[in-house]
């Protein structure tokens, strides 16, 4: 498989040796990188520049890959998410979301608004809102929430309830306590 050509050697079930980079680590470091650079109040250009100096072209895939060669071409945020970018409301932006709700303990609208400023970059509607919830819940978790309900609760009071994402985050939580097994 091309996507684990390189880490193959040390990261496949039968020659496990260490942990193999991915998007899934990079972003969370870069989002702690941007925030002692920036602090909390970071700009969307703040983080362009930051992947743009820190973050190998390389090592962004679908919505940010799209939205990073924009970078590269001269497009400026929000615009480098519009742009040809058919991975748009993808779920990119959600993944880079939890270093917003873990440096926000307690404060879901803080988080939510930090997630804002990052996912604009690379994503629009859904793609932003799946980040907004994310980092709201993830903030609550973080002040001591230890009711699921609450911390999804959270996460929706920062989305707008007619969107798509509240509709399914919803129709999640009702066949969850509907259905006793639930086979999509």
């Amino acid at each position: 498989h091309p996507w684990n050509r390189r880490s193959a050697p040390t990261s496949l079930a039968e020659n496990i040796d260490g942990m193999p980079e991915d998007d899934d680590l990079n972003y969370p470091l870069l989002s702690l990188l941007l925030l002692q650079r920036h602090g909390r109040s970071f700009t969307t250009a703040d983080l362009a520049r930051l992947w743009l100096d820190e973050l190998p072209a390389g090592r962004a895939f679908t919505a940010e890959r799209i939205a990073y060669g924009n970078l590269l071409a001269g497009v400026e945020p929000p615009e480098t998410a519009r742009r040809r970018n058919p991975f748009r409301e993808w779920i990119g932006a959600q993944i880079r979301a939890d270093a917003h709700g873990w440096t926000h303990p307690g404060d879901p609208a803080g988080a939510a608004a930090q997630a804002h400023r990052d996912a604009v970059l690379t994503h629009t509607g859904n793609g932003v809102y799946g980040a907004m919830f994310t980092a709201a819940a993830l903030a609550v978790a973080a002040g001591g929430e230890s009711d699921v309900h609450g911390c999804l609760a959270a996460g929706l009071r920062v989305v707008p309830p007619h969107s798509r994402y509240a509709r399914a985050v919803r129709l999640g939580i009702e066949t969850a306590r509907t259905e006793r097994e639930f086979d999509a």
